[in-house]
């Protein structure tokens, strides 16, 4: 959350929430680890390379 954060100049918990709510419109996929975790974004990652 301290990378989404800092890219968009907002706060740890408003970056929490951002992220929380793309993870429940499964946007994102939530890694198992609780720490230093890395979200995907695979339905993205696939219309992309569609082009």
């Amino acid at each position: 959350m301290n990378q989404v954060a800092k890219a968009h100049g907002i706060s740890f918990v408003a970056a929490g929430r951002a992220v929380n709510q793309l993870v429940e419109r499964k946007i994102l996929t939530e890694p198992k680890r609780r720490r230093n975790r890395v979200f995907h974004a695979a339905e993205v990652l696939v219309r992309l390379e569609r082009g």
